[in-house]
């Protein structure tokens, strides 16, 4: 395929939601039915290949996939990563892990670009982002991609995190 179209491509895979980094696709699962054909195809071979395990975001990177198990969106302003899957082309095999007991799991950001376009929660996740945007929390991306890093880099900034929300730090 042409280097040309392969953007225009993306954009079709995912009708506007979703987030890449790198070369991987981030969906929420809410955001699935939204994608193309083929990446529903490859997220639901994927569940299939581990029946019964508890996902929200889907990671897409070429053939492979990740199921990933964050905490609730809805209680995390920037969820942890509790547990993944990664399931290799055509359905297997899996390599699980587990992040509950990890001191410094990863972190996801910007959780609001892996929601449907249509769903109502991004308004309030997009303003969790941009404060954190004018703060400069998004500089050296490499450096915050863990809870201690990302912790550090928000006190730094003198606020904290409560609940869904990203405040100035409390005196005390």
């Amino acid at each position: 395929m042409p280097a040309s179209s392969q953007p225009q491509q993306r954009r079709a895979a995912t009708a506007g939601c979703g987030k890449r980094v790198g070369g991987a696709l981030y969906l929420h699962a809410s955001a699935v039915a939204a994608a193309a054909p083929a990446i529903r195809r490859q997220i639901g071979l994927a569940a299939a290949a581990v029946p019964g395990r508890a996902w929200n975001v889907a990671k897409v990177t070429g053939s492979a996939v990740s199921l990933l198990l964050y905490e609730d969106f809805g209680e995390a302003a920037f969820p942890a990563l509790l547990a993944a899957a990664r399931i290799g082309p055509k359905g297997g095999p899996a390599t699980c892990t587990d992040y509950r007991n990890r001191a410094n799991p990863p972190i996801l950001h910007r959780k609001e670009t892996l929601l449907p376009l249509s769903d109502p929660r991004r308004a309030a996740y997009a303003a969790v982002t941009r404060t954190a945007e004018d703060h400069g929390l998004f500089a050296e991306p490499h450096r915050i991609g863990t809870r201690q890093a990302w912790l550090a880099r928000v006190a730094a900034a003198g606020l904290e995190i409560l609940g869904t929300e990203l405040v100035p730090r409390r005196a005390g």
